[in-house]
């Protein structure tokens, strides 16, 4: 038998034709559960129904269409979606622009937007378009390099700052692209500040500088704003968020002495987590078991298998990991 748990939110889930908004569960033995979620639409934009097909048969589970499963073992699944929006049209402003002439041609940049944000740029009339997320206050700024001429576009993505780096070599190529809290620039480069949602409410401030078009990290600097002591039962989430935001003298704390020395190798051992979740629908029958920890990764498959570690615990240090 299978479980499913759902969680609506927002949006209106229909399964078997029977409609949700509140959290649920159904289980299912042998057979097959027919999925219709939708959401409203918003002064912008519309959102695509979505219609999937899980499927039960002799302890395997299938998903046919757009969903999402995490597989939390037991046969217990976490139902995941993510509706595809689509703004609507809305005639074509240009949020800036700019220009770069030199002996051998031009150079020009765009933002525009039409119900889309894109990014159009056109060296000697040859144009080349990346699509933006949804960003306001775009500047476009250009600096040649002896590998490549480079373009800088920095904007406001919300309460965030966004910044993108494209190179041209012959053709278009994406350097950098990311969203922090804030993003400064000298002459030289630039510093990336970011806010992470983690117990130490810890931020990160990092520099990066230009050596030709090769862009490279300078140097990383932490503060906490919630340095305080916490419970022992906390000890591998505390030590997990370092891990995540490479802050490895934090990270180094949380290890018995005969560890320390292979904190950095700790990075490539969790590998690129995208969440860090206690163990759900599961079973605590000892003391021990509060120890374990789910890491989700992000991959391209229909259903999704945390790792679970375990970590060894004594006099609040961790001695050793394992999966």
């Amino acid at each position: 038998m299978a479980r499913f748990y759902f969680t609506p939110g927002d949006k209106l889930i229909i399964v078997n034709n029977a409609a949700h908004r509140d959290d649920f569960f159904i289980e299912e033995t042998s057979g097959y559960l027919i999925v219709n979620i939708t959401a409203e639409n918003t002064a912008t934009a519309a959102f695509a129904p979505l219609y999937a097909v899980i499927g039960v048969s002799d302890g395997t589970v299938k998903v046919f269409g757009k969903l999402h499963l995490t597989d939390w073992g037991n046969g217990n699944y976490e139902v995941n979606y993510s509706l595809e929006k689509y703004p609507y049209y809305t005639p074509s402003v240009t949020l800036t622009e700019n220009y770069y002439n030199y002996s051998g041609g031009s150079f020009s940049a765009a933002v525009v937007r039409d119900g889309a944000t894109r990014l159009t740029l056109v060296r000697d009339k040859t144009p080349c378009v990346f699509v933006l997320p949804d960003i306001e206050c775009p500047s476009i700024f250009f600096r040649p390099t002896n590998l490549g001429f480079l373009t800088i576009l920095s904007a406001k993505h919300g309460d965030m700052e966004y910044l993108l780096l494209l190179l041209y070599d012959g053709k278009f190529k994406k350097l950098f692209e990311l969203t922090a809290d804030k993003i400064s620039f000298s002459e030289k480069g630039f510093t990336v500040t970011e806010n992470f949602k983690d117990m130490l409410g810890r931020s990160r401030v990092a520099e990066y500088y230009f050596e030709g078009a090769e862009l490279k990290a300078k140097s990383l600097a932490f503060s906490y704003a919630r340095d305080k002591k916490y419970p022992a039962e906390l000890t591998p989430y505390l030590l997990l968020e370092g891990v995540k935001a490479k802050d490895m003298r934090r990270v180094r704390e949380y290890l018995a002495d005969d560890l320390k020395d292979d904190a950095e190798s700790l990075v490539d051992y969790f590998g690129d987590f995208s969440e860090i979740s206690c163990p759900k629908y599961y079973d605590v029958n000892k003391k021990s078991d509060l120890n374990k920890v789910a890491l989700m990764y992000d991959t391209a498959g229909a259903v999704i298998k945390p790792r679970v570690f375990t970590f060894e615990m004594l006099d609040g240090k961790v001695t050793n990991i394992s999966s």
